[in-house]
Order: structure tokens, then C-alpha cells, then sequence
């Protein structure tokens, strides 16, 4: 072999060699741009240079500040907002593409739109006017006998103390007259109630302690006779003065509580309730009820003395004078001192029926 041929021959292997060598490279050099993973896009990575802007006022133009707003965007990607004093609202740092903003405030109605959303630049969405929510609301009418009733359950609640009933007491400013059954039947509650029998053995054991009328004894038999004169005298004041009476003057036989004014006004409101009632239908009148009530009591209590021992003009009369002034000094006590002590007493506001 030539020493040309061997040349050539050796050149022919580098060149075999350097054609391996630069395959080998370039092939390295794919395979690395094949695996190499690409870099994340802007939206995969949810940072931009966009923003989305907007208010959100009512259908009169008033801004609605503690608005929440909703924005939905790209890849599921969700943000929130409150509105300003201003009803504004923004969203920074988004990418480009479609998205939903949605807003809820109390009293008004939701709201929608849709942006598209350029690479950059601020956007402003379209203002939200929003209508206010229509509510269908269902009012129960109550008729004045419906409502007395109520009005009277609720005053059979009424106790001192949780004690002594107060039930002939009206607190509400917007109590409506009772009818003759619910009079009926608030007298019949309190005849019927454990504190009338006590109050009528009190009554008895002053009398017992004080000997009056002198003529029934110190014992048990007694005290018996004097209890049967208290109670006859419950009987006959409550049952007139909260019932007969009301009934054919149709009367309230209720005291009706002022609650404001000077002290010098609630005083004489208090008073003027000793000699004056309200009409069932709301217009003061002369008390009868109260007054022949407090006359009838006064008159059964006595009509159980003996007769020997008892002047009936005077008695009767010193009686139904301090029936009166009971009277008084308890509409007093009712104006200033009792609502501060009765459970259950409803603070009614002001309503009309």
C-alpha cells in the first residue's frame, strides 16, 4: 500500500471518528432539549401585570361599601374583596384572560359581569347598580278581641314579687278594653287565686288581734267568723267592681299605668283613677264601677257583724272611705314602686291594633 493510500486510509478513520464525535454531541445536545422541562407560562404561575377595578353602588347611585366581591379567573383561580366607604373594589397581579365578577350585599340584590383581561393595564368593570331585594313578608291581622285576650293572658302573669298577683294592671300603653267574658274571667282568676284566701286570713287575724266586732270571740270559731266576713267582702268587691259593675257601665275595671311624665303628673294620674275609669271604648267616665264595687264590699263585711254591735251608717261609711283611700295609695304604689317589682310584666311597644 501506497503511502497515499495509507494517508488517505488514516483520514478516512478521523473523519469516521469526528462524524462519531459530532453525532454523539448533537445527540446529547437533543436529548437535553428534550428532557429539559419548559418554563412555567405566566398564567401557570398566577402572577401578572393586569388589574380589574370597579365600584358598586345601588340603582339610586348611593356607593355600597361592605360589598363582597367574587373574582373568578383562569385555572380555577378564585380571589375576594370588600368594597370601600366608596363602594370600590380592586384586584392586582393578574394574567391575561377571561374572567367572572360577582358581588353580594345585604338588602340588595347579587350582581354578575364578565372582563376579558389583557397581559397588562388596568381594566375597568362595568358599574354595578344594584336593585334592592323585594321581601315578601305575610302580617297576620288580630282582632281587638283577639288582641285583648292576648293582653289579658299576659296580665295573669303579672305577680309582686312573683307572688301577689297583679293581674288588674295594664302596662301596655296600647291596651284595648275586655270584653264581658274576659272580665268575667279575670275576676274569676283572681277570686280563685291561693294569695285572695290569704289576704282574707290576714284580714281575719287583724281583726282577731284588735277584737272587732267585740262580740265574736278569741278562738277559732271566731276567727272563722271574721275570715267569712273578709271573704265576703273579697267576694262581693271583686266581683262587682271587676265584673258586674264593668259589665253594665261597660267599664275597665283596670288601672291603666302612665310610665312617664313629671312625678307631680303621675301622681295626679294615679289619683284621677280613684274617682274616674276608662269606657271599654277608651274615654274616661266617672268611676262607678270602682266606687259602688268598693260601696258593695264595704256593705257585705258589715252586713256579717252582729247587729248589736255595729252602726251601720258610720261603719259602712268609715269603711268605704278607706276603701277609697286604699285605693289610692295603691294606684301610687302601682305608678312608682310595683312595676319595678312584678315578674312577667310585658313592656309593650308602641303599637296600633
Amino acid at each position: 500500500m501506497s503511502f497515499g493510500q495509507r494517508m488517505l486510509k488514516s483520514w478516512l478513520r478521523c473523519g469516521v471518528v469526528l462524524l462519531l464525535l459530532a453525532g454523539w454531541a448533537s445527540g446529547g445536545r437533543l436529548r437535553a432539549q428534550i428532557e429539559m422541562p419548559d418554563a412555567p407560562s405566566p398564567a401557570a404561575q398566577g402572577q401578572g401585570r393586569a388589574m380589574v377595578s370597579g365600584v358598586v353602588k345601588d340603582v339610586g347611585g348611593t356607593p355600597v361599601g361592605g360589598a363582597h366581591v367574587v373574582l373568578d379567573g383562569p385555572a380555577g383561580m378564585t380571589r375576594t374583596a370588600v368594597t370601600d366607604e366608596d363602594g370600590e373594589y380592586e384586584f392586582e397581579g393578574l394574567v391575561a384572560g377571561r374572567y367572572s365578577v360577582s358581588v353580594k350585599a345585604e338588602g340588595l340584590a347579587d350582581g354578575r359581569v364578565v372582563v376579558m383581561v389583557p397581559s397588562s393595564g388596568d381594566v375597568k368593570a362595568p358599574e354595578f347598580s344594584l336593585k334592592l331585594v323585594t321581601v315578601n313578608a305575610e302580617v297576620e291581622a288580630v282582632s281587638p278581641k283577639e288582641l285583648a285576650e292576648m293582653q289579658v293572658k299576659q296580665e295573669e302573669k303579672q305577680r309582686i314579687l312573683g307572688v301577689i298577683p297583679n293581674f288588674y294592671v295594664a302596662y301596655d300603653p296600647n291596651t284595648v278594653g275586655m270584653t264581658q267574658g274576659q272580665k268575667l274571667q279575670l275576676a274569676g282568676r283572681t277570686l280563685i287565686d291561693p294569695v285572695t284566701f290569704a289576704a282574707a286570713a290576714v284580714g281575719a287575724g287583724l281583726n282577731q288581734a284588735t277584737q272587732t266586732p267585740s262580740q265574736w270571740g278569741q278562738d277559732w270559731a271566731g276567727f272563722g267568723q271574721r275570715y267569712g266576713a273578709q271573704m265576703a267582702g273579697t267576694l262581693a268587691g271583686v266581683g262587682l267592681s271587676g265584673y258586674v259593675f264593668p259589665a253594665i257601665f261597660h267599664q275597665d275595671p283596670r288601672y291603666f299605668y302612665k310610665a312617664d311624665g313629671t312625678v307631680k303628673e303621675r301622681t295626679e294620674w294615679a289619683l284621677k283613677q280613684v274617682l274616674e275609669q276608662r269606657s271599654d271604648k277608651g274615654k274616661w267616665q266617672p268611676g262607678w264601677s270602682n266606687m259602688l264595687g268598693d260601696l258593695a264590699a264595704s256593705t257585705a263585711t258589715v252586713a256579717l257583724y252582729p247587729h248589736d254591735d255595729v252602726h251601720w251608717g258610720s261603719t259602712t261609711a268609715a269603711n268605704f272611705g278607706l276603701n277609697l283611700a286604699g285605693t289610692a295609695f295603691g294606684n301610687i304604689m302601682e305608678e312608682f314602686v310595683v312595676p319595678k317589682l312584678v315578674l312577667h310584666r310585658k313592656k309593650a311597644k308602641q303599637t296600633t291594633p
